[in-house]
């Protein structure tokens, strides 16, 4: 995983939940949440199937670290 960048609206820590395997409906999924400690600005990626929580961390790692002037 790589270091998140602080958070774009208030500049402090950002911490990542991950939520293990679980079913919805009979559907598994996996749910990884970014969000910062002091403002409470989140962004979540969910996946359906059976998905390893190291790739759904990173995927929702690459989109908290995403900014505008980057591009």
């Amino acid at each position: 995983m790589e270091k998140l960048k602080p958070c774009p609206f208030c500049g402090k820590k950002p911490i990542v939940f991950v939520v293990e395997q679980t079913t919805v409906m009979s559907e598994p999924f996996v749910c990884a949440t970014i969000c910062c400690t002091n403002c409470e600005a989140t962004i979540k990626r969910t996946k359906m199937g059976y998905v390893q929580k190291d790739i759904i961390k990173n995927i929702v790692c690459e989109a908290w670290n995403r900014r505008v002037e980057d591009e």
